[in-house]
């Protein structure tokens, strides 16, 4: 899903790949956090770390900024290796009105690969408030030439007003986020040739392409270590993202089909002590993104959101203390705690650990032995290592990260080849994990682009399409990379999924994506076209589409929908969501 912030609030967030699953998943870095323990709000910013980050936890979620600041800036001062504290320190200061003291904390926060975008991005905003235009130009070109990319903040964040009309911003936008016209369209025929100039760009990766079912291009391009000169090959193994949610789905769906638990369950048939505000929470509510569980849940404390040790129990014991975000069943967040509160169920349920049951049941059955956890050895003719904004141990790759924390588990903490990625989805089909019934519950609807990554460099991109589809994983993907990246991958979809039947005659002027998250699809509008019915009309790329016309959109072919507006002309009134709010808008669809 987009996870996206009001747009008052949208420039404040560091947006950025951080093992998503979904088309284009993005994510706020500064989600608020909340720990079990407790504390007076006495007026010294002093005590233990774990208080310290209680009270400000407490003070960012309670929108008191100001109370905020010392509080982060004593967290920083601790530890002034760790960026997130730098950016919500930042960040703090921006919501509470200090544009110059967040100028000067952002420009510390940005010394930091991982939080450098977003910080020069906010640096523009500051400065446009102060009126120096001068600089919020210079910052904003800064930030684009950085890696950011959230172009719609760039045209219409209201803090940035004032500058959107200047020709010299517009300059940078147009040569950042231009069509690529340098490429040629992307054909079966020139594979090599497209991967051989994205390897001249400083990229780096394998490539399967299946078309009419079978392997037709199985390539790679780049170095996988930089240092000793190996190159990555076909069977290079790759840290691989969210995508150990699909596993997850799957040991649910498998532990559900021999009958040893029910998705209607609630999580206190396996849990004691549920506080009574998620007693609610049934197991489809954590598939489907119906929980109300924050995304994450690392700690300001932990030495890194991703690879910090911590086990099952005091995982669940984080999650539990978080607030919800809403009761369960009464919205709809993409959660990554909500996968690891399930991969707790397939160990309670099962008496195996999740890697245990993993590969025994799945990855054993689908032949897939190449995919593994972090922390395990992986000869060096074969490992991946990550060229991406940030890095962790001796060597940046998974069998340097310690074994896979419960920060993750569930969600992440993987590693797989492309090819044992087809054998998985072969495995599938074949019916050798899943029966039908329960396979209708796993797989994404036709033409979704799933999507994952961190921000250590690695990424992975495929698609489920039994005929004509692709499965592709870097290595390096830092963000100055991110848009050349998604061009690539854009114009793999294209490939794997082109345009069929006649053009109709008439066009509402937009291009649509679908996303999926859990079990849940959501159609988001990925592109409007300049002075078409849709922009007319007000739509924005972004806005997810829930309806047509009064009829849901969640599980049904939404070309299939729209196609009468598109034969007769007539107008159609899309229900949308914008920033999560619900808003109807007609569109009256305009001749070709």
């Amino acid at each position: 899903m987009v996870y996206s912030k009001s747009a008052d609030d949208r420039h404040h967030s560091q947006w950025m790949y951080f093992h998503s699953r979904a088309a284009w998943v993005l994510l706020v870095l500064f989600t608020v956090l909340v720990t079990p323990v407790r504390a007076n709000d006495s007026g010294s910013p002093s005590g233990s770390l774990e208080v310290l980050r209680t009270r400000a936890n407490e003070a960012f979620e309670d929108g008191r900024w100001a109370d905020a600041v010392p509080l982060f800036e004593e967290l920083y001062r601790r530890n002034p290796d760790h960026w997130q504290s730098a950016f919500r320190l930042a960040h703090c200061k921006h919501l509470a009105g200090d544009f110059e003291g967040s100028i000067q904390a952002h420009r510390e926060a940005a010394k930091f690969p991982p939080a450098r975008p977003a910080s020069l991005f906010n640096i523009a905003c500051a400065n446009a408030q102060l009126g120096r235009t001068d600089e919020a130009i210079s910052a904003l070109t800064d930030a684009i030439e950085a890696g950011y990319d959230d172009l719609e903040s760039i045209r219409t964040d209201p803090e940035l007003a004032s500058i959107q009309s200047d020709p010299r911003l517009e300059a940078q936008v147009e040569a950042a986020f231009g069509d690529g016209g340098d490429l040629p369209p992307l054909t079966y025929e020139n594979l090599a040739e497209r991967l051989e100039a994205e390897e001249r760009d400083g990229a780096s990766g394998a490539l399967l392409v299946l078309r009419d079912g079978q392997p037709f291009f199985r390539e790679a391009f780049g170095l996988a270590n930089r240092e000793k000169g190996i190159p990555v090959n076909p069977r290079t193994i790759f840290a691989i993202g969210s995508t150990p949610i699909d596993f997850t789905r799957a040991s649910i769906l498998l532990l559900a089909q021999r009958g040893k638990l029910k998705l209607e369950d609630s999580v206190t048939r396996y849990f004691d002590n549920v506080p009574s505000d998620k007693t609610g929470i049934t197991l489809w509510h954590l598939m489907s993104g119906q929980s109300g569980l924050r995304d994450f849940h690392d700690l300001p404390g932990d030495r890194d959101p991703d690879h910090a040790w911590i086990d099952r129990d005091e995982a669940i014991r984080r999650i539990w203390n978080h607030k919800l975000l809403f009761a369960p069943g009464e919205g709809e967040e993409h959660s990554h705690s909500a996968w690891g509160v399930l991969a707790a169920v397939v160990e309670i349920v099962s008496g195996q650990t999740y890697p245990e049951f993993t590969r025994e049941h799945l990855f054993g059955p689908a032949g897939m032995n190449d995919t593994g956890f972090f922390g395990e050895p992986i000869p060096e003719e074969r490992l991946a290592i990550g060229y991406g904004d940030a890095s962790d141990g001796k060597i940046n790759a998974p069998p340097y990260w310690g074994r896979t924390s419960w920060l993750v588990m569930g969600s992440g903490g993987q590693t797989s080849t492309i090819d044992d990625m087809h054998r998985w989805h072969e495995s599938l089909r074949s019916g050798r994990i899943l029966e039908d019934e329960w396979l209708d519950l796993y797989w994404a609807p036709p033409g979704a682009l799933l999507v994952g990554g961190d921000m250590f460099g690695f990424e992975i991109a495929y698609m489920q399409n039994p005929q004509d589809t692709f499965i592709l994983m870097s290595n390096a993907v830092p963000a100055q990379r991110q848009r050349s990246w998604r061009r690539l991958i854009d114009d793999l979809v294209g490939l794997a999924a082109p345009p069929s039947g006649p053009m109709s005659p008439y066009t509402l002027g937009i291009s649509i994506g679908v996303e999926a998250i859990g079990v849940r699809r959501v159609f988001v509008i990925t592109g409007v076209a300049p002075e078409s019915a849709a922009q007319e009309a007000g739509l924005e790329t972004g806005d997810e589409i829930h309806a047509v016309d009064d009829v849901g959109t969640d599980s049904t072919d939404l070309v299939e929908m729209l196609q009468p507006a598109l034969r007769d002309g007539r107008a159609v009134v899309l229900t949308i969501h914008r920033d999560g709010e619900p808003r109807e808008v007609t569109v009256q669809p305009r001749k070709r």
